[in-house]
């Protein structure tokens, strides 16, 4: 039994993510567009505008509005979080430090003066990743059926 203990906090530090652990947000750039008459946010290097993202409730994300375009731009998250980043004038950026509340699940995003113009997208709140819990509990049942073999043994 004596070993049980490093065993489960091995496990525990493997399977918590780093950010929570150490506290640290989770980094998000998104760059604000313009041309032509259209309006739009894009990830650096993607192609996709408007991409959907992924946030985890309960994680911390400081996400930085680049403004890629040639008119001012701001990032509105919406929702339970309703936080905006100020106007951002082109060649500029403004960070947003959101946390994303339990039970969040859609939460949309835009560009107040543009939003009418296309340029929003939704941030969905999800658990993409396996709960800390869930390996921890399926180990220590591993460690529980070994040590009562051997008991029996």
């Amino acid at each position: 039994m004596r070993g049980l203990l490093p065993l489960a906090l091995l496990t525990l530090m493997i399977t918590t993510p780093a950010a929570t652990a150490q506290g640290d947000p989770v980094d998000i750039t998104l760059e604000a567009h313009d041309g032509g008459g259209a309006y739009w946010f894009q990830l650096p290097g993607a192609s996709e505008r408007n991409p959907e993202l992924s946030l985890e409730p309960g994680m911390t994300y400081k996400i930085t509005l680049a403004n890629k375009g040639n008119a001012p731009h701001n990032l509105h998250l919406g929702g339970s979080i309703d936080q905006a980043t100020p106007m951002v004038p082109p060649g500029d950026s403004a960070d947003l430090t959101v946390t994303v509340p339990a039970g969040a699940r859609a939460i949309g995003y835009w560009c107040d003066p543009h939003e009418s113009l296309g340029m929003k997208g939704t941030a969905v709140a999800t658990n993409d990743k396996d709960s800390p819990g869930l390996p921890l509990v399926g180990v220590m049942a591993l460690v529980a059926l070994a040590a009562l073999g051997r008991r029996r043994a």
